[in-house]
């Protein structure tokens, strides 16, 4: 016998974690993900105490206890993309469900519909953007513009190898390393170039001194 509550509860689980995995995979922080996740389980009429969300970097977990039933869920997150728009979307279909008394049905094709809407950044751009982050927060503490700049040239070459390996579906975590081994040795390549075009840059300033003073002699 098909037990109607319990598929009905199921649902509700199941949208809450879409919502907790669009978020993830569109890089929104672990707080506005729980916010969020607790904003449409309150819209399927789950309460605070019913629910029990813990996530990690890859993963949201999700147990429910409402009815007598207990629901617990897993879901993997296969991306970790930049689009600031999307969680702004989702943060305002979530408010909108509770003022508007939408069913789950509903919330769900309108969840279906920003899904399906095209990331508005590349991947040459978000790369751009975190390597002048980081850049940026060492011109923020100190450094002179040259080393600001080769940690930003450094950063962007860890940033694309990043890509590239999750787009070749790589394990996460493999492709930090992968990513870090590159960043790291272009980084002390160009550190290692910079000194060597000091050096000569210096040398060609001594000779230039040691030549005006015999000629002065």
């Amino acid at each position: 016998m098909i037990d109607e509550k319990y598929i009905e509860l199921n649902n509700k689980v199941q949208l809450i974690l879409r919502v907790g995995q669009l978020l993830m995979e569109n890089s929104a922080d672990t707080n506005r993900i729980v916010r969020s996740m607790k904003r449409t389980a309150a819209f399927a009429n789950i309460f605070d105490e019913q629910i029990q969300i813990h996530v990690t970097y890859t993963t949201i977990m999700i147990t429910v206890s409402a009815d007598n039933y207990h629901i617990t869920k897993l879901q993997k997150c296969q991306q970790h993309n930049v689009d600031m728009q999307i969680i702004s979307e989702v943060s305002r279909l979530t408010w909108e469900a509770i003022e508007m008394d939408f069913s789950v049905e509903e919330f769900g094709r309108k969840l279906d519909k920003i899904v399906k809407k095209k990331n508005k950044y590349t991947s040459f751009i978000i790369n751009l953007g975190a390597a002048l982050a980081c850049g940026g927060v060492g011109k923020m503490f100190g450094c002179d513009f040259v080393a600001a700049l080769y940690t930003a040239l450094a950063a962007f070459i860890g940033f694309f190898i990043r890509s590239v390996c999750v787009k070749g579906k790589i394990n996460p975590y493999v492709a930090i390393q992968i990513s870090s081994f590159f960043c790291d040795d272009g980084g002390v390549f160009h550190a290692f170039s910079a000194v060597q075009l000091d050096a000569v840059v210096s040398d060609a300033g001594l000779r230039h001194f040691y030549r005006a003073g015999s000629a002065a002699d």
